[in-house]
Order: structure tokens, then sequence, then C-alpha cells
């Protein structure tokens, strides 16, 4: 088969074939499946079979692939230069979207990813508070450069503030969860963690790098109703393409040089290019219904929570409007379902850590044929 010979050469190359961990399918306990092309709601292999998609880039894609609309401001943006190492005017339009969208953000500063995004903010958090110290919460996930922060368990945080809260520079949270398998929001966690930063003069960052503009046009605290000191942002805001952005209040942002002494820079931060799908982006999403996103996102997560529950099968969905995740109690019987999901030509994420998406390309029968396949599946395994 085409994809088991280009995946003994892709180990030739790339460091276990890959370029990111998961997509090993380590956890599955297989070779992966290597896409060729992508198109709306769904991914195609080198064997010529077709997926409905429920990674999306891992939520970036949420018009689909290849939007159409996407495809022909990028067409445009490409005649004029790729990146010019000096600012233009896509990126300022751009940042005006999110600005207009995201009451907290009042200036912002672009980046190429959503790890370089948390690990600019936490610098900034440092220099602005003259302290060390920032937190993250055990099982979340901010960027292969986490390991720097002070991880502390949620129950903990009271006692670690009043022991030591003077030198916390920053608290960094994800509002939702989407890298331990959803985490639905604890609101009441999350306004209290807002009064201690507040007191102790630490900033509360909100890693919003899967969830801005996923749930509704803009970002999660607005939904929730608490607003961070700085939000970081990826994924969605670049189209599809890599980016990464940190925005908050005057204040704070104006510590960045050239105005402020901490530096950030990068050759390709702000590239008309993927500004542009970007922009085409979010000019899309402006006129899309949400809710219809949540209607395809909640009917799937109860298919497979009711059907497990029929056929007794120990397994909990996860879901907070238009994404969810699946955990079996046994990793085996994941790995026999995910391998089944496959065969009928449905892609889930290949780690019951990782969230699953749905897009405005995604369709009432994608979703009717999807619950299907899973109903098959868990009949087999």
């Amino acid at each position: 088969m085409a994809n088991t010979l280009l995946f003994k050469k892709a180990e030739e190359h790339l460091v276990g074939g890959v370029n990111s961990p998961v997509r090993s399918f380590n956890y599955i306990g297989r070779e992966p499946i290597l896409i060729k092309k992508g198109s709306g709601s769904r991914i195609y292999d080198y064997d010529g079979n077709s997926y409905i998609d429920y990674v999306l880039s891992y939520g970036a894609s949420i018009l689909g692939h290849a939007h159409p609309g996407v495809v022909k401001a990028l067409s445009s943006a490409l005649k004029n230069g790729f990146s010019f190492g000096a600012t233009n005017l896509k990126e300022v339009e751009l940042a005006r979207l999110i600005k207009n969208a995201i009451s907290s953000i009042e200036k912002l500063r672009f980046v190429n990813s959503g790890t370089e995004a948390t690990l600019s903010a936490t610098r900034l958090a440092r220099a602005y508070t003259g302290r060390n110290r920032v937190l993250r919460l055990k099982n979340s996930y901010h960027g292969h450069a986490d390991y720097l922060l002070e991880e502390i368990d949620k129950a903990s945080i009271e006692e670690v503030f009043k022991k030591s809260g003077n030198k916390i520079a920053a608290v960094i949270v994800e509002p939702v969860g989407g890298n331990f398998g959803v985490v639905l929001p604890d609101t009441d966690f999350l306004k209290r963690l807002r009064e201690l930063t507040k007191e102790y003069g630490a900033l509360l960052i909100f890693d919003e790098v899967i969830t801005g503009f996923r749930f509704r046009y803009g970002s999660v605290s607005d939904i929730i109703g608490v607003n961070p000191d700085l939000i970081c942002l990826g994924k969605i805001i670049g189209g599809g393409l890599s980016i990464g952005a940190y925005g908050g209040g005057k204040e704070i942002m104006d510590n960045l040089a050239p105005l402020g002494t901490v530096y950030q820079g990068s050759t390709f931060a702000g590239n008309p290019i993927v500004m542009q799908a970007g922009i085409a982006t979010l000019e899309e999403l402006r006129s899309k219904k949400y809710e219809f996103l949540e209607e395809l996102a909640g009917r799937l997560a109860g298919a497979i929570r009711e059907e497990a529950k029929k056929q007794k099968i120990d397994l909990e969905v996860a879901h907070y409007r238009t994404i969810f995740s699946v955990r079996f109690k046994e990793k085996a019987k994941f790995q026999a379902f995910y391998k089944k999901l496959l065969k009928r030509g449905v892609y889930f994420a290949p780690s019951e850590n990782e969230a699953n998406f749905v897009s405005f390309s995604h369709t009432r029968k994608d979703i009717d044929n999807t619950i299907k396949v899973v109903t098959n599946a868990l009949g087999e395994i």
C-alpha cells in the first residue's frame, strides 16, 4: 500500500517519520496515514481513501479544508511577495479585526505559533511584574516550552498564593481545556483565580490558542465573563497557516520593544501570506452562525454517549459547544474503536488526550454517516 511505503520513506528522513509526535499513531498502535489533500470536511490519503475529518489541523481549519474564499485570498496575496521583514498593512488589518472581536485586547503582537505566543506572554508577564514565578495547572498544555513553568494542582492555588503570592508573576490557564481531552470551563474557579491574581498583583493569562474564535466570533473569556490580562491566540486566526498572537491592555503590551525593554522579534511574524489567510477567515466567520457547529458537535457527542450506554461500553464523552473528546476506560478498546473508524472513513484525533472539532464545511449528512460508523464500530469492539 502507498501509505505503508511512504511512511517508511518518511522515517528515513524525519524523526519518527513525523514532525509532531501525535501524528505517529503510536497511541493507536499502527502506522499513520499520510494525507495527500483536503477539501471541505474531508481529507484524502495516498491510497485514495477519503475520511470525514474531525481533526481539522487540530482545530485550525474551522471553515474546512481549502475553503474557496481563503484560497482566493491567498492566490492574490502570493503575487505580491511572501515576507519582507517589514510591516505591511495586512498585519494591521488582521490585528484590527481581532481587537474588535475581543474586549480585553487593546494591542497585540503576532508570532508564528501558539507555543511562541504563550512563551512570549509569560516572558512579558515576568518583565511587567518584576517577578519570576509563572504557574500552570496540572494536565494543562501551553506549547512545548511549558516545562519552563511551575505546575500546580487546582486545589492548591489558594495556599500557593497565600504563601508566596508576592513572587508570582502570572498564572496561565486554558479556560476550556483541549489537550487532556476536553475539559469544561470551571467558571467559579476562573473567577476566583481572577480575584487572586488581582489581589496579589499577578497577571492572569488565558491560553486561547484552541478556543479563540472556536465557540463564537471572539474569545471564550467573553462567554464566561472573566477578563484576563493577556490572551494567547493561534490556529483559527491564521486560516489554517502557522500563526500565534498575544495581546492585552496597552499598559502591559507597551513593555515590548521598541516601546519597552522586552525584546521579542521574528523574521516571519506578520508576513502578508498568513495575514491574508487570517483576514479572509475572520471576515468569513463574522457572518457564520456558531449555533450550527454546536448542533453538529452536540448531535455527534450525544450519539456516541448514548450508543456506548446502550452497548454497555465504559467510556466518557466530554463535550463543550463545538468540541468533544472520547476516552475509554481501557486503552485497547480505544485503539480498536479508532482502527474501525479509519477503516470506514472517519478520522478522529489519534489520541484520547486530543479534542475533536467540527467545521462549517461539515454537513448534517456527515454527522449522520459518522453516527452510523460509530454505532457499528462500538458494536464490534
